[in-house]
């Protein structure tokens, strides 16, 4: 017996008791006629990325800058958006731990699942065989992360996993097939009614935040850890989002993380219903939610930024690789997939340009012209991708991005049309206006000089979490 057709049999049979559950209720036939992919790839981070009605995502660190360095760089978090004719799908991977190995973990599941359903998701006739797609989907996702690991096992990185696939029913009833490994979280919300809820629980053994319970990569020898996984099918009505979470968003939204002893139910909510009700946009809601997760962790970056001693017991929150994506369930009708809008939040200072210390710029940070914020309206290829190039035009680079048969875009820097916003986020919300025409090279947005390299706190890809940042700061393991 071959070792694919091993691994095949574990992963599904990891995943058989979840298949059964799903119905067999029909689904309208998925395109991919029209296939358009959006990434916070080639981005500063922090970047917020949307398309309105549709769409709304972004990544970046809280880690601290010592001495003069981004801790935790790269970041090991991915994201990408995909939408079809008919039917969207969203795939986030958090790499365990940092470094390089980690990184390219995560991006390896991220490109070889969009690639392995853009290629067969047309041939699902019912929301079990969608769910039959995912599950090999992760199977793809665990066989490039071993063939892009190179000769040495013990160097390959590990990745959590979390797929989002929202389709429609013969019936013209939408549903969300779920798919997680690890603890990246989904969660539900309706516009309409207010109503939020977790789609599922968390991959974690418990609450220890240094075990995400369940990773692709070679954990087992070649195996992945597939002890505490998730499949599901969720039924949406008119006005659902799902939200999507690496652990850096999420654990800053947990009650025991954040301290909260009464009333713990209501926490997330009490955060995240206010913030969606109040923005306008899907951007709206991600810019407030980011706002709130670089408020909250601050005062702990700050003070692992000015001093290099054991964890602060009183300070609470969680600092990370944080990625999210905000999604409409329903699409609307007409809408332009090949448009992207983007802008660069204020806190990209706090975060990576302190302006309060004399430090030079991270290595990991792609070089800014420009410490403003910016906004951008971004045209993606309006040709159809067909499925190969899903997969192999990620690996392009040194090349405009115009030229990429992904990535064929025209950045145009134009003059900001969002509107003041500082009844909600403040007086220091202030847009500013930019006229500039250029192209971009890959080369020139990330080029190999100013690639991360691990960080001095990094560590062996082999032990489960950030160990080495408390080691370099004289805190306590936690294994």
């Amino acid at each position: 017996m071959s070792h694919d057709t091993q691994l095949e049999e574990y992963v599904r049979a990891s995943f058989r008791k979840h298949i059964k559950t799903l119905p067999s209720k029909e689904i309208m036939p998925i395109s991919v006629s029209k296939t358009f992919v959006h990434s916070t790839e080639n981005k500063k981070p922090t970047t917020i990325i949307s398309q309105e009605p549709n769409f709304a995502m972004t990544t970046f660190s809280t880690y601290p800058i010592v001495d003069g360095r981004k801790q935790g760089e790269p970041n090991c978090d991915r994201l990408k958006f995909v939408q079809f004719d008919n039917a969207v799908l969203g795939v986030i991977a958090d790499g365990c731990g940092w470094g390089e190995h980690s990184k390219k973990a995560s991006e390896n599941a991220v490109d070889a699942c969009i690639e392995k359903i853009a290629q067969n998701v047309q041939t699902c006739v019912t929301i079990k065989d969608v769910g039959f797609l995912l599950v090999d989907a992760v199977i793809s996702a665990q066989v490039a992360i071993l063939l892009n690991s190179g000769t040495c096992l013990v160097c390959t990185g590990t990745t959590t996993l979390l797929l989002s696939l929202t389709l429609t029913t013969v019936s013209m009833k939408q549903y969300t097939v779920l798919l997680s490994i690890g603890d990246c979280r989904a969660f539900l919300y309706n516009g309409i009614s207010g109503n939020f809820e977790s789609i599922g629980k968390s991959g974690r053994k418990g609450k220890s935040t240094t075990d995400c319970g369940s990773v692709l990569g070679p954990l087992d020898g070649r195996n992945p850890s597939l002890n505490n996984v998730i499949l599901k099918c969720i039924p949406n009505e008119k006005g659902d989002y799902v939200l999507l979470f690496t652990d850096g968003f999420h654990d800053n939204l947990d009650p025991d993380i954040c301290g909260i002893k009464h009333e713990k139910d209501k926490f997330t909510k009490s955060i995240i219903c206010p913030i969606m009700k109040e923005a306008t946009h899907l951007e709206d809601a991600v810019l407030g939610l980011s706002n709130y997760i670089v408020q909250s962790t601050r005062e702990l970056s700050d003070f692992y930024r000015k001093s290099k001693s054991k964890s602060p017991t009183t300070l609470l929150g969680k600092l990370d690789h944080s990625t999210t994506l905000f999604y409409s369930t329903r699409t609307k009708e007409g809408s332009d997939f090949s448009k992207e809008n983007y802008f660069i939040p204020n806190y990209y200072e706090k975060l990576y340009e302190p302006s309060s210390a004399n430090l030079k710029p991270s290595i990991s940070v792609m070089k800014a012209k420009s410490k403003e914020q910016q906004r951008t309206n971004l045209e993606v290829n309006s040709q159809p991708i067909s499925p190969s190039d899903v997969f192999v035009a990620q690996k392009t680079s040194g090349r405009p991005l115009s030229s990429s048969p992904l990535n064929k875009q025209s950045r145009e820097l134009s003059p900001l049309l969002i509107n003041e916003k500082s009844k909600f986020f403040g007086a220091h919300f202030k847009p500013i206006r930019v006229n500039q025409t250029r192209h971009m090279s890959a080369s020139e947005t990330c080029s190999p000089s100013d690639r991360a390299t691990p960080s001095p706190l990094s560590f062996s890809p082999g032990l489960s979490f950030k160990t080495g940042f408390m080691k370099f700061f004289g805190g306590k393991e936690d294994v």
